[in-house]
């Protein structure tokens, strides 16, 4: 019976891993404890055979072109389902590195343990040799017998056996702390082993990982080369007219008390951009930068300021476009390290908004989602930065109330290509986002 212990307690099967992913995940994530090292290094391979099986296969690979080939604008979907998969595997490929340098510092500190250990073990080793050694030539039974039967009384006798028992009792300490010690060292160098296979492991996993991006990447490429042939036009034509802003006292005064926003926020922290400013990849004039992310991500007030446009009337997906293919849009009038900017931010989700035009805003403070609505080929924002060049967004709100009143400041879409640049003309005109924005 005493036998039936040592069944191992990790006696796992893929099944197991399926029905409890979060369970092996968090014991598998990091540093490997060497008691978890045999359950870990299978379900590691367990996750690369899922990879390896979970890739696209070439046939579906080659269907999804095919579809982008026949119909561009009805399978932009695409576009953005594949850009989706390729962020998800950049943040695990990236996760995954941060593991593997925490299992490489644990390897260095588990090797300096095992220094450390050595030269214990051998330390103790002498110190039980030497003892042994003594012993041999000393405390033969004769001499344990003249040593006990030369006490004066049966007192001293009592005492004369309680000492020996207490060097015995040390030296079977001393024993015993040899081999715990073995024992710790043995156990170091396995959590070494544990910490190099899981590091291979992961190695594994992320090459797997970056296989599966190439092949995404190649529909994505795949609907651009069809975006030039097929002559898709993404450019955006010049807004509407905007209703007034009605200026109230209390609009005034809340204008007037904003404090310093210090420098520009990003509207959609952490986003990949994915299209840069004034040209876009396969060409066409392109007046912003594009900024992915999943569709309702918020959208952040950039500084403290107020909302002078809001458009909501697209479908988030499937609205190629409306609205002059600006999708649903805001536009706002902020304040960044002492200077009035504008900016206008598209393909808004429909229903994502939090705020309406005359609303004082807070740098930071969510304003809509993301989404993908009018001419958009997948969930991003698409960000336009102005110089209002005036001094305070009170001033910008009443040449926006009395002059500028559209969404783009009057300047008009990507028609008049980049005669808007702050390069070719005074203000208002068009800034190139990304060197405030840090993308």
């Amino acid at each position: 019976m005493v036998l039936m212990t040592l069944i191992p307690i990790f006696a796992v099967s893929d099944a197991d891993f399926d029905a409890n992913p979060g369970k092996y995940k968090e014991l598998c994530t990091g540093v490997i404890d060497s008691s978890n090292r045999d359950v870990c290094m299978k379900y590691k391979k367990y996750l690369i055979d899922k990879a390896q099986s979970g890739q696209s296969s070439l046939a579906q690979i080659e269907a999804d072109k095919k579809a982008l080939e026949q119909n561009i604008i009805e399978n932009l979907g695409k576009i953005d389902e594949y850009n989706t998969q390729i962020s998800a595997i950049d943040a695990q490929i990236v996760k995954k590195e941060a593991e593997i340098k925490s299992q490489e510092a644990e390897i260095v500190r588990l090797e300096g343990e095992i220094e450390i250990r050595v030269q214990k073990v051998e330390e103790a080793e002498k110190e039980v040799k030497a003892y042994m050694v003594n012993s041999q030539s000393t405390m033969r039974v004769n001499g344990y017998i003249e040593f006990v039967m030369g006490a004066n009384d049966f007192a001293d006798i009592i005492r004369r056996i309680e000492g020996m028992n207490h060097v015995k009792r040390y030296n079977e300490g001393l024993i015993e702390a040899l081999q715990a010690e073995r024992n710790a060292l043995e156990e170091s160098k396995l959590s070494v082993v544990a910490q190099k296979e899981s590091i291979e492991l992961d190695k594994q996993l992320i090459e797997i990982d970056k296989q599966s991006i190439v092949e995404f990447k190649s529909v994505v490429e795949k609907a651009y080369d069809e975006l030039v042939a097929q002559k898709i036009q993404f450019e955006t034509a010049a807004a509407e007219m905007a209703a007034e802003i009605k200026v109230s006292q209390e609009l005034a005064n809340s204008i007037n008390e904003q404090k310093p926003s210090g420098s520009m926020l990003n509207p959609v922290p952490g986003a990949r951009k994915t299209e840069s400013v004034w040209h876009y990849t396969w060409g066409g004039t392109h007046l912003g930068t594009d900024l992915a992310a999943g569709v309702n991500t918020p959208i952040l007030a950039m500084g403290n300021g107020v909302v002078v446009v809001t458009s909501n009337n697209c479908a988030t997906t499937g609205s190629f476009g409306c609205s002059g293919g600006m999708g649903n849009h805001l536009t706002m009038i902020f304040e960044a390290d002492g200077r009035i900017y504008g900016a206008l931010i598209m393909h808004i989700a429909r229903g994502s908004f939090r705020v309406s035009a005359g609303t004082p805003i807070t740098k930071g403070q969510q304003l809509a989602g993301v989404g993908n609505s009018g001419s958009s080929y997948g969930a991003h924002a698409h960000v336009e930065l102005f110089d209002l060049g005036v001094s305070t967004v009170a001033e910008g709100l009443s040449m926006w109330n009395s002059s500028w009143r559209t969404a783009q400041f009057g300047l008009g879409g990507s028609a008049g290509g980049t005669s808007s640049l702050c390069s070719n003309r005074g203000a208002p005109c068009r800034l190139n986002p990304e060197g405030y924005l840090g993308v």
